[in-house]
């Protein structure tokens, strides 16, 4: 069995050269602020273009950041109107953007660097989290079948336990699912993870492939950490797309997604 090859990278001409040389049969592009209005708006739709020469499955990552802020889709527009303006304009244009070039959005349900933060600007955390399900619900219904949510480590938005898990599929989300995020998560446990992968298959529709040694977000080589791939490989879906979301030495060259690739490829073939 072939694997197929996912690869990420930014708009940046060296890094697209670098990661389409190689075929990819997924394509992911890592996106920052400047990419979603204006100018870069326009040079994203054409690198877009460029990128379907090789391969029509690509994915819109939605920036993680504005300034230094991370982009969460909780933002309170009372206590940060500017930082609730970008992410409510950026997350549509995105959203838009992929059902235009009929390809996919990927939207962050929550960042952890400032889930205290979000909390604080609500009443409780129960108000916090409601609130975040109600905007992934109008994105959802938005989006339709070109938007997808990505787990995090926040305590607002995560894979991995059950109960959390049963409520989002019965939030009918379709789910990006970062292996590493959920492993994290759970402390560690391959059992949870294992268990996650299982439950939310059916909806889970792109994989975020990456390895952790379970204690903090450290973005490893698949082999590196402590992740058991034979096991959570064999509870993918096989219908959904992947790429390898790895720490690079260097990010015009994706060497460690390609040995990630090679490392994953050899153990299933055993």
């Amino acid at each position: 069995m072939t694997i197929p090859l996912g690869l990420k990278a930014g708009t940046e001409p060296i890094q697209l050269h670098d990661r389409l040389q190689h075929q990819p049969d997924v394509f992911e592009f890592y996106l920052n602020e400047f990419d979603v209005s204006g100018d870069g708006l326009k040079r994203l739709s054409d690198k877009i273009d460029e990128v379907k020469d090789t391969t029509k499955k690509i994915v819109l990552h939605h920036p993680m950041k504005v300034g230094d802020q991370s982009v969460e889709l909780d933002v309170s527009e009372v206590a940060d109107p500017n930082l609730y303006r970008f992410v409510r304009e950026s997350t549509e244009t995105l959203i838009q953007l992929a059902k235009d070039k009929s390809i996919q959005a990927l939207i962050h349900g929550s960042y952890n660097q400032q889930t205290p933060t979000i909390i604080a600007e609500y009443a409780n955390f129960d108000e916090a989290q409601s609130a975040l399900f109600n905007r992934m619900d109008y994105y959802q219904k938005y989006g339709q079948n070109n938007v997808m949510f990505e787990n995090s480590i926040s305590d607002l938005f995560y894979f991995g336990s059950e109960e959390m898990d049963r409520f989002i599929l019965q939030k009918g989300y379709r789910l990006a699912f970062d292996t590493s995020h959920a492993f994290i998560k759970q402390s560690g446990s391959n059992a949870d993870l294992q268990a996650s992968l299982k439950r939310l298959m059916p909806n889970i529709v792109h994989y975020h492939l990456v390895d952790s040694m379970g204690g903090f977000h450290d973005s490893l080589t698949l082999g590196k950490g402590k992740i058991d791939w034979e096991r959570a490989y064999s509870l993918m879906n096989p219908d959904a797309t992947s790429i390898y979301e790895i720490d690079l030495v260097d990010q015009n060259d994706c060497r460690e997604m390609l040995e990630s690739h090679d490392y994953l490829q050899n153990l299933i073939e055993k």
